[in-house]
């Protein structure tokens, strides 16, 4: 027979399913277990049936029909036992139920009815066989007070009798993974120039950061795979300099591979080495082989290892007397290039004295050649504070003659980069864009010798010039590279800052030191002293190391009558706190100051340190360096570095950080590292260093390559690692599954301790209970719980995940998730509700229900029903275009287009009308009318009946498809698809049911059980 899709009858017969053997002891809010008088009446009625009904359908062709695959919605089997089951659970033996057997069969409409034409109808003596036994189902189910939609499915008891290829999941790191992977096995979180590689990538990865991005993904994508490239040579490379991770007691004194056919004992012990700790495994014989033919490609490459360009990194750890430290990185562009390097630095604040001209003349003369075209001047802005210009460079000579040789900025020859501005014969960078502008002109002359260099800029009075900008000249000489002026030292007791207020990506000014205020007239002051733009003010957080944050508005700050309020415009800031913004509006400039103590504030605590986190309402027009003053007790250290803008392969560079203070002014300690770029050899320490920039070496460009090349690997990217299911070693197959689990419940692999354990005999089951108790998972479940409920953020938005996350945590039946009676504040405290919302959970949180409109669009319901019941909802066109001049009433008609799917949408529709589109509880409608918030008796069969929200509630923890639906949610969190419960996992979900009922719902165990079961293990 086929029958009419619909997407529920009563229970929908291809989502809903039952139980039929007793379980031991049901959690709070859901249903017993039937009784085993209960299972026996229904063994009997499926006896009955294959005997009375069995051989009827089958000479109506039924079976025949509806036995074959995507024909009709309702597959039945050619078990007779297998079909009493589906029927039974779909309802179809409801005499009552438009879509019963009773119902089909006896339509007289001969274009609905069962079997269609040309088929005969049934007889009467059939129909009225099926009449007598649909009435002794009834009776049998009321009688035992069997609810089928509360029990586990009868279906899914018999076997499954088609084999399936196995099919174990392969989920791609997400983000998060792949930061917690790196940070696990490198030590390294990828922070470089003190910016956050991960933070300003989070979208190139897929990831969610709750600020910008909210969803997160486990695809891999063209930008992920161009990421990890640049991810991969940065921590390879930090990790082979500091003998870390793969690298941790690497040996140095390798022999020459180029002198092997194959790796000896030391190269195979290395390479085991750095599989091992990357992939968690043994490097297989041909993996081996392919690894050291890598090693030896590049020994033989060994003149072409280094790039043209590439950057030396450093990092700086500036500590006080105290033992409070501050680090710092430092990154030096080196370019390999057959021209030497002179550097000065040019300070363009000065003109002549009748003439807005200036010059400034290198210290010694550049050796050029006749008719060289690489020969050149550079010109850039990076590391400049200030206007930085440029009209001509005049060359005299060669020396002794007097000749001038003069270069114009406009010439056609001059490469110009970046956001430069053309005024007439003049090129400027309007103080704008730094970093990213340069100039280059060509120094091309007709004869061989030594030249006097003069760079011509204009100076332009109304602005702030460059009072240090850097000139670059590539001739013949040998390298001379020069490091910037230091900056004057402030008086003690202070640091000094400045803020470019222009930038708008970042959300607050960051001081990356912390200081100490210990009386009430210390503090921040933030003025308009020698600024030539207008300043913008905003509030002054101060974020101790723990505690409570202080923060003082900028109406708040002493001094602040004069400010007048700034004025957003149409388009707001997104990095202020408000509500209001001070401007000076460019003018009294030198008399207006914002004195920001945090001694106003209750929470301020004179004993702590504290990081200043400055908000200003940024546009393109307002100051680029606005002064701060911190006036502190202490702080620590504040670390100034002169670095070289450039540099070139074989020239001795310094770096130096003599500048660095704190406000007390004592000694300072450092220690540098190299984290980048081919290994230099380092002389002297302390607040100065120098080195020869270096090639790379063949064996550094070896093992980084192996590293990179590793740090592609499917065994690295997946979360599940292919080889799980391939390798036939029990030690290794351990490992992999360990680091599947750990990956799946804490979003990194295991750390060298937890691979330790394993493999002395140390049990998967005590390294999962171990987990499930740390913050890690913790952390990383409110993570992912945060994304299935798409989450902006917000702490209202956060309040239905830090619930949920609750319940898990404290091991609560996950019932509560939809029952509780009670919130879950940011700290994760529990805390009472408003009496209105009853027991409702996440139902009727802000967070919830805000993005989720109700009447008359459904949103809401139809959420509900997906997240929590399993629902799938499709919309075709023609229902879309039915919905036009459809109202809530007739979208619950049986003969509607809509029914299907609105006989549970639009009843729960009606149950939440006392909680508006903003998350608000009212008690009477626009018109002033009290609100009914029944299901209104729209639908006879809905299976939620009752008054509001808390009726809802109560019912739909107890059927099967709630506990289903939190079952395959966390299914897809560790798989990353649905459970295939009705198909070759029914036994797992199985399983599963049972462990949710005896552990009383506890999610953490429903998480062990799915971690430890041989589907996920592999």
């Amino acid at each position: 027979m086929l029958l009419k899709k619909t997407a529920f009858y009563g229970t929908l017969i291809f989502l809903i399913t039952y139980a039929l053997m007793p379980s031991t002891g049901a959690p709070p809010g859901a249903a017993p277990a039937p009784s085993p008088a209960a299972l026996n009446a229904i063994k009997t009625l499926e006896q009955q049936f294959t005997k009375e009904l069995w051989g009827i359908l089958q000479d109506s062709d039924c079976i025949l029909c509806h036995a074959k695959p995507k024909r009709t919605p309702l597959d039945l089997s050619k078990d007779p036992r297998a079909t009493f089951r589906l029927l039974l659970e779909g309802g179809y033996f409801e005499s009552e139920a438009h879509h019963s057997l009773l119902a089909r069969l006896t339509d007289a409409d001969d274009e609905k009815r069962m079997p269609p034409k040309p088929r005969d109808r049934w007889t009467k003596a059939q129909i009225n066989q099926l009449k007598a036994f649909s009435e002794r189902v009834t009776k049998t189910l009321r009688e035992h007070q069997v609810q089928l939609d509360e029990i586990f499915p009868l279906s899914l008891e018999l076997p499954y009798g088609v084999k399936t290829a196995a099919q174990p999941s392969q989920n791609f790191l997400t983000y998060w993974q792949l930061r917690q992977k790196v940070k696990t096995i490198f030590g390294d979180d990828w922070t470089r120039d003190e910016r956050n590689r991960f933070d300003e990538n989070v979208t190139m990865f897929g990831g969610a950061d709750f600020r910008r991005s909210f969803s997160e993904t486990n695809r891999p994508t063209a930008q992920y795979l161009s990421g990890l490239d640049h991810l991969a040579r940065d921590v390879a490379s930090r990790a082979y300099l500091q003998r870390s991770g793969p690298f941790q007691n690497f040996p140095d004194d390798l022999p020459d591979p180029l002198k092997m056919k194959s790796p000896d004992a030391a190269y195979t012990r290395a390479i085991q080495r750095v599989y091992n700790r990357l992939l968690f495994r043994d490097a297989n014989p041909q993996e081996m082989q392919k690894s050291f033919q890598l090693i030896q490609s590049l020994y033989k490459a060994k003149n072409q290892l280094t790039p043209d360009e590439y950057d030396l990194q450093f990092e700086l750890i500036a500590r006080d007397a105290q033992g409070r430290t501050t680090l710092q990185s430092i990154a030096i562009p080196v370019a390999r290039s057959a021209y030497s390097l002179q550097q000065e630095w040019a300070d363009q604040t000065k003109s002549d004295p009748d003439s807005d001209l200036g010059t400034h003349t290198f210290s010694q003369p550049v050796t050029l050649k006749a008719k060289d075209n690489g020969q050149r001047l550079r010109l850039t802005n990076t590391s400049t504070y200030g206007v930085v210009s440029i009209v001509a460079v005049e060359l005299k000579g060669p020396l002794p003659k007097e000749e001038i040789i003069r270069f114009k900025a406009t010439d056609k020859e001059v490469q110009v980069e970046g956001a430069w501005k053309r005024d007439k014969q003049v090129y400027h960078d309007n103080g704008e864009n730094k970093g990213d502008s340069h100039i280059t002109m060509p120094l091309k002359v007709e004869q061989d010798g030594k030249y006097e260099l003069k760079l011509v800029y204009r100076v332009y009075k109304d602005r702030y010039m460059s009072a240090a900008t850097p000139i670059e000249v590539y001739s013949h000489d040998t390298h001379r590279i020069a490091l910037p002026p230091a900056p004057p030292m402030p008086p003690k007791g202070e640091a000094h800052f400045w803020i470019d207020q222009t930038v708008d990506t970042r959300p607050y000014w960051d001081s990356k030191t912390q200081f100490q205020f210990e009386n009430g007239s210390q503090g921040v002051e933030l003025s308009n002293s020698g600024t030539r733009r207008t300043v913008t003010a905003d509030a002054m957080k101060f974020v101790p190391t723990q505690g409570e944050t202080v923060m003082i508005r900028a109406r708040e700050a002493e001094g602040n009558e004069p400010w007048t309020e700034f004025k957003q415009g149409e388009f707001e800031a997104y990095n202020t706190v408000g509500p209001k913004l001070l401007s000076d509006e460019n003018k009294n400039k030198g008399k207006l100051k914002l004195i920001y103590k945090p001694a106003k504030a209750k929470q301020w605590q004179p004993n702590q340190f504290y990081r200043l986190h400055m908000h200003y309402p940024s546009r393109e027009y307002v100051e680029t360096r606005t002064p701060l003053i911190v006036r502190a007790s202490a702080s620590t250290p504040i670390i100034r570095v002169q670095s070289p803008v450039r540099s070139h392969s074989g020239a001795t560079i310094t770096i130096d950080a003599s500048a660095t203070y704190n406000t007390q002014q004592t000694p300072i300690q450092f220690t540098w590292r190299q984290i980048g770029g081919p290994r230099v050899q380092l002389k002297g320490q302390g607040a100065k260093i120098s080195f020869v920039t270096p090639l790379f070496s063949p064996h550094q460009a070896g093992w980084e390559g192996l590293c990179q090349a590793l740090m592609k690997h499917p065994d690295f990217l997946f979360s599940a690692p292919p080889s799980l299911t391939r390798t036939q070693d029990a030690k290794q197959k351990k490992r992999l599954q360990l680091v599947k689990i750990a990956q799946g419940l804490i979003g990194r692999p295991p750390t060298l301790a937890e691979v330790a354990q394993v493999d002395k005999g140390a049990s998967l089951e005590a390294l999962v209970d171990s987990y499930l108790k740390g913050s890690e998972f913790q952390d990383y479940y409110f993570r992912r719980i945060r994304l299935l409920l798409e989450s902006r953020g917000t702490p209202e938005e956060d309040e239905p995940a830090r619930l949920w996350s609750y319940v898990a945590f404290n091991n609560r039946p996950f019932s509560e998730i939809m029952t509780a009676d009670y919130s879950v504040d940011p700290a994760m405290r529990k805390q009472a509700r408003p009496a209105q919302h009853g027991k409702t959970g996440l139902l009727t949180m802000k967070g919830f229900i805000k993005g989720k409109p109700g009447l008359p669009h459904f949103n809401y319901a139809a959420v509900v029903a997906e997240k929590f019941l399993g629902y799938v909802f499709e919309v075709p066109p023609e229902i879309v275009e039915a919905r036009r001049t459809a109202t809530a009433a007739s979208t619950t008609q049986p003969g509607s287009a809509c029914y299907s799917c609105h006989k549970v949408l639009t009843p729960l529709a009606y149950q939440r009308l006392r909680w508006n589109d903003q998350g608000d509880y009212i008690e009477k409608d626009d018109k002033g009318n009290p609100i009914d918030d029944s299901d209104q008796n729209a639908v006879v069969s809905y299976p939620f009946k009752g008054q509001g929200m808390e009726a809802f509630a109560a019912q739909v923890v107890r059927k099967e498809r709630f506990t289903r639906a939190m079952i395959n949610t966390h299914f897809q969190l560790l798989f990353g698809r649905d459970m295939r419960y009705q198909l070759e996992e029914r036994t797992l979900y199985k399983r599963l049911w049972e462990n949710s009922r005896t552990s009383k719902q506890s999610i953490k165990s429903l998480l062990k059980g799915l971690v430890l079961s041989k589907e996920f293990l592999g």
